[in-house]
């Protein structure tokens, strides 16, 4: 069976999650580097994944209308991005 709860370990009872783990979590300090590498995740998916999702539904249901198949042009894989900096 998998552990899908990971921050609530099996093997302690109790609530199972450190007191300071949350605000480690939680806490984005400005000085911090990692978080200047990558935008938020919730921007890359409103504005590069669902946007390619729906324009690669829109040509696979007109392949499936047998609209002249050498004509459809499929989305580049995520490209180009929109940036969240």
């Amino acid at each position: 069976m998998a552990h899908y709860k990971r921050k609530h370990p099996r093997t302690k009872p109790g609530r199972g999650y450190s007191a300071n783990g949350l605000a480690r979590r939680l806490d984005i300090s400005p000085d911090d580097s990692r978080w200047l590498d990558h935008g938020p995740s919730w921007h890359n998916i409103i504005m590069n994944i669902r946007p390619m999702r729906r324009r690669t539904k829109a040509i696979e249901r007109a392949a499936a209308k047998a609209v002249d198949h050498d004509e459809l042009i499929w989305p580049l894989a995520q490209k180009p991005h929109a940036y969240y900096w």
